[in-house]
Order: C-alpha cells, then sequence, then structure tokens
C-alpha cells in the first residue's frame, strides 16, 4: 500500500514538474509573420535581470561561437558579457533563425540599447571603435528560434 502510494505521489511530481514548463510563457499576440515583441519593452531588456522559461533549449559555445536554440523561450536573457571590449573595430557575426513567436537580440553598452541585431542567416553587425563594456542580451514571447553568434575585436 505505501509502495503505491509512494509511485502515484512520484507521478505526480513529475507530471507537475512538466506542465509547469509551459506556465510563464508569454503569448504571441501579433500573428505567424511579425516576430517583433508585443509585450517586452526596452525597459524590461535593460533590467539587467535575466527572467526567462524555456522548454526544449540547448545553448553552447566553444572556441568563441554560441549556438543556441529553444522550442520554446519567453522572457529576457544575458546571452553573453563582453568585457571591455577596446580596439579598431569589433564585429558581431550572426544567424538568427525564428520559426515563430516574437523574438528580439540586441547589443547593449552602458545601459543603453545601442544596436538591435537583425535577424536572418550570415548577418553582420560592425561597431567602429569599440569602448568599454558590452552585453548581448535576447528577448521572447514564446518564439522558436535557432541562433549563431561570433564577436571578434580587432585591436
Amino acid at each position: 500500500m505505501k509502495k503505491k502510494i509512494l509511485v502515484l505521489i512520484l507521478c505526480l511530481v513529475m507530471v507537475l514538474s512538466l506542465a509547469s514548463c509551459t506556465v510563464g510563457h508569454i503569448k504571441d499576440t501579433n500573428g505567424d509573420t511579425d516576430f517583433s515583441l508585443g509585450t517586452i519593452d526596452d525597459e524590461r531588456m535593460l533590467n539587467g535581470v535575466s527572467s526567462y522559461v524555456q522548454n526544449m533549449a540547448i545553448k553552447s559555445e566553444k572556441d568563441g561561437i554560441i549556438t543556441y536554440k529553444a522550442n520554446k523561450f519567453s522572457g529576457v536573457y544575458v546571452l553573453k558579457k563582453i568585457p571591455y571590449a577596446v580596439g579598431k573595430q569589433m564585429t558581431i557575426k550572426t544567424s538568427i533563425t525564428v520559426e515563430s513567436g516574437n523574438f528580439r537580440a540586441v547589443l547593449i553598452q552602458n545601459g543603453e540599447i545601442i544596436k538591435d541585431l537583425p535577424l536572418g542567416e550570415n548577418q553582420v553587425t560592425i561597431i567602429d571603435e569599440p569602448r568599454r563594456d558590452y552585453e548581448i542580451r535576447i528577448a521572447g514571447e514564446s518564439a522558436k528560434f535557432d541562433l549563431t553568434l561570433e564577436y571578434i575585436i580587432e585591436e
């Protein structure tokens, strides 16, 4: 009897933990073809705190290349901190594919969004004479996306 109750409680805990993955996602309110954010504003992106929920997500970083893929992502996440980037030029190479939901990637310096990183394959963003610290943050609203990012600082 105790064994059956224990198994039942264990199954209940597992089911509730799996169900909680969908709690907290931000609904995509602007349709299937518009990937711009509808709920998350600049202030929330600049908040400085990663606050997100995701399903079936994988992030890795190897040899300076970041890859991140999620089947469902909502919230704001600091993808990469670039400390004391000083040089002639900083080149950020991205490939960002959004299948559904809303998504935005930004480059932040001194608490301000200075560039939006473009969606699409093989995109390049150039910052001339970079100074100080930078952050790359992403925001999503029920976003299914695949991202690859690499940055190079030319001294």
